[in-house]
């Protein structure tokens, strides 16, 4: 609870106030979106670094706020990619 109430909350409300569109967020897990314009959380890419299981306490109202863009990767890629640009 403390870090979707504290950490997430508390990121996320920044964004807003500074008129932020999204957060991009570095969790492995992926979004889906219906064309009616709901959000559904999905496991992401890499089965061993999954983070569903915290995320799937966020609302529908975050969930739209929100990017996972490594969530269809591998940490080895997520790693590989790091290195090549020097981070």
């Amino acid at each position: 609870m403390c870090n979707k109430e504290v950490k997430f909350k508390a990121f996320l409300d920044y964004a807003m106030s500074i008129d932020a569109d999204y957060i991009a967020m570095g969790h492995y897990a992926q979004l889906r979106r219906d064309e009616d314009g709901r959000v559904h959380l999905l496991r992401g890419a890499d089965d061993n670094k999954d983070q569903t299981y915290f995320l799937s306490q966020l609302s529908q109202e975050q969930l739209q706020k929100v990017m996972f863009p490594i969530g269809h990767l591998q940490k080895s890629e997520v790693r590989r990619i790091a290195e090549e640009a020097g981070l």
